[in-house]
């Protein structure tokens, strides 16, 4: 992994390369990266900076949201700024708190549909907000949206939430590491909250105590439920450990969803990366085994019951995905933090047809060190990347790329 410090800079314009080399990567995808420039015609797509854009504190993009007004809220580590459709220019009149927005222990985002802000993470603000709380449009703190009342883990770690899902009825579900109190008993790992964020007793997490109910992420299903992953297995209150678990609507565990990664992985040493669904139910996936024999990140695609399914074609690639993104053709971008001491070559963003298939022509030119956290999909030609990245010696937070005609 690296360490994630530098200055921001967007400047001139930056292509995708590539290179066609077989190195004997598993599932016989090419997975190197090229330092010479490839016919821009020739690629899907191709960096389009212009304007130059840098953060205060000079670091990584780590969530990009994209309002309905077509503004971009772009939230970096210790900074968070909201840019006007250009991408480049910076809205004057968003003004986010500033123990917010100078945070490090912020996660995520998430907008509501009246443009107010969910911020979330394991930050403890001074006035005693903790875990998440809700920004007006203009950045202020809303105070009407109340602290859900939650606990610390039996580690005696801060409340961390690392992923929200607003429901229709003014309802949400989180996810993390932290506790809460029921009538009847504990709870652990995911809660759902009323409309003024009191916990909703209807709802009952089946994930065990101790460190097994750290979720890290969490994948909101088209039929009400919710595929969860974490950092090394999932507990539940049966006593099994699960890399991927699907609960229904009420937070019952489906156990007719059995995710089957081939055999070939160690449960216990799983790390969840992204996911996102598909149609007809099916979910596209990412982890790290984090084995000896299998030391590379994967992107698969699952079948509605968990199973893998075969007629796409595994990617594999060293280091830790971070995001994934689904165009609407069905390309895919994915997003990589590289891990030097992983033996799978290293790169940090790959852009994939439907069947998994690399495109090895469309490769963003970046060199060590880079990492992609954030992709945002802003039309039908444009994607934003955002993360921390380095070319030619200088250093990006977020990158704009257009769609070859």
């Amino acid at each position: 992994m690296i360490t994630r410090i530098f200055s921001v800079s967007i400047i001139g314009l930056l292509l995708f390369t590539g290179c066609s080399k077989n190195n004997g990567n598993k599932g016989g995808n090419d997975n190197t990266d090229s330092t010479k420039s490839t016919d821009s015609t020739k690629q899907a797509y191709a960096a389009d900076l212009t304007g130059t854009y840098s953060s205060e504190s000079g670091t990584w993009a780590q969530a990009i949201r994209i309002q309905k007004d077509g503004k971009i809220l772009v939230l970096g580590y210790q900074w968070f700024v909201r840019l006007e459709k250009d991408g480049v220019t910076v809205d004057q009149t968003f003004k986010p708190v500033s123990e917010i927005a100078s945070s490090a222990l912020v996660n995520s985002l998430e907008l509501q549909d009246d443009g107010k802000i969910l911020v979330f993470g394991k930050f403890v603000l001074s006035n005693g907000r903790k875990g998440i709380v809700r920004l007006n449009a203009d950045g202020s703190l809303d105070d009407s949206f109340n602290n859900p009342v939650l606990d610390i883990n039996y580690q005696a770690q801060a409340i961390n939430i690392r992923a929200v899902k607003l429901l229709a009825n003014g309802k949400m579900v989180i996810a993390g590491a932290f506790s809460y109190r029921t009538p009847a008993a504990f709870g652990f790992g995911i809660v759902r909250l009323n409309a003024d964020q009191s916990l909703d007793y209807s709802f009952v997490s089946p994930i065990s105590a101790g460190d097994d109910y750290n979720v890290t992420t969490m994948l909101p299903l088209s039929d009400g439920g919710f595929l969860l992953t974490g950092y090394g297995a999932i507990k539940l209150n049966d006593g099994i450990n699960y890399a991927v678990i699907k609960l229904n609507s009420d937070g019952a565990q489906d156990k007719s969803y059995v995710f089957d990664s081939g055999g070939v992985l160690n449960v216990s040493s799983f790390v969840g990366g992204d996911m996102k669904e598909l149609s007809g139910g099916k979910v596209l996936i990412s982890w790290l085994p984090a084995a000896p024999q299998d030391q590379a990140s994967h992107v698969a695609r699952l079948n509605a019951d968990g199973s893998v399914d075969a007629s796409f074609k595994t990617f594999y690639i060293g280091g830790v995905i971070r995001a994934l993104l689904v165009l609407p053709d069905k390309s895919i971008f994915v997003g990589n933090e590289p891990d030097e001491n992983l033996p799978y070559v290293k790169k940090y963003l790959s852009y994939l047809d439907e069947t998994g298939k690399e495109d090895t022509t469309s490769r963003l030119n970046l060199s060590y060190p880079s990492s992609v956290f954030c992709l945002a999909n802003v039309d039908e030609t444009t994607v934003l990347v955002g993360g921390y990245m380095t070319y030619n010696n200088k250093k990006y937070a977020l990158i704009r790329f257009k769609k070859n005609k």
